[in-house]
C-alpha cells in the first residue's frame, strides 16, 4: 500500500512539471494558450501564435478581447527573435527597446513610453522603413518612409495623429513625385 501511495506521487509531480498539451489544434497556425493570470479583473493569457510552417511567429500576452496587456515578443521563422514591444492594456504600447534584423543584426526601435517617444520600423533585412515620433500614442512631427532600397520614399508632418503640415514623396532615384500642404487631416494644396 505504501508503495502504491508513493508512486502515485511521483507520477502526480512528473505529470505537474510537464509543460501542458495542446488538445484539438486542427492547423499549425492555431493559436495556443500556455498560460493565463489575473490581473485586477482581467484575465491575461499568454498566447502563442505560429506560422504555417508550425514554427513560432509570436508570443504574447493579450486579455480575454484579445487587447495586447504585457509583453510581445515576435520571431522570423529562422527563430531569430524580431521585437519585443509592451503594451499597458487596451494595445497602447509604452516602450520598444530593440530587434533584430532576419541575419540577426541589433536594431533600435525608439524610445516610446507611455505613448510618447521615438519609433523606428525596419524591413526583414534591417534596412529603415519608418522613423517618427509618438506624442500621447498619436503620430507626431516629422515621419518618414522609405523603400527597401533604403531611400525615401516620403515625408510626412502629424500632429495629434492627423496630417499636419508638407507632404512630399519621393521616387526610388531621390527626384520629387509629389508635394502638398497638410491642416489637421486635410489636403489644402
Amino acid at each position: 500500500m505504501t508503495k502504491l501511495i508513493y508512486i502515485f506521487i511521483i507520477l502526480t509531480l512528473v505529470s505537474c512539471s510537464e509543460e501542458p498539451k495542446v488538445e484539438n489544434k486542427k492547423s499549425p497556425t492555431d493559436p495556443v494558450v500556455i498560460d493565463a493570470e489575473l490581473d485586477g479583473s482581467d484575465t491575461i493569457l499568454t498566447v502563442k501564435y505560429f506560422y504555417p510552417s508550425g514554427k513560432v511567429r509570436s508570443i504574447t500576452k493579450e486579455n480575454t478581447h484579445r487587447q495586447k496587456h504585457g509583453f510581445e515578443k515576435s520571431f522570423f521563422e529562422n527563430g531569430i527573435q524580431k521585437y519585443e514591444i509592451y503594451f499597458i492594456g487596451n494595445n497602447t504600447p509604452w516602450g520598444v527597446g530593440k530587434g533584430c534584423s532576419i541575419t540577426g543584426d541589433t536594431l533600435d526601435l525608439g524610445t516610446l513610453a507611455f505613448g510618447v517617444g521615438s519609433f523606428n520600423d525596419y524591413y526583414d533585412n534591417g534596412t529603415p522603413k519608418a522613423k517618427g515620433f509618438y506624442k500621447d500614442s498619436k503620430q507626431d512631427s516629422l515621419w518618414t518612409f522609405f523603400y527597401p532600397s533604403g531611400k525615401v520614399e516620403r515625408e510626412v508632418n502629424f500632429k495629434g495623429g492627423l496630417q499636419n503640415g508638407l507632404f512630399k514623396r519621393y521616387f526610388e532615384n531621390g527626384k520629387l513625385d509629389y508635394y502638398a500642404e497638410w491642416e489637421y487631416g486635410n489636403c489644402i494644396i
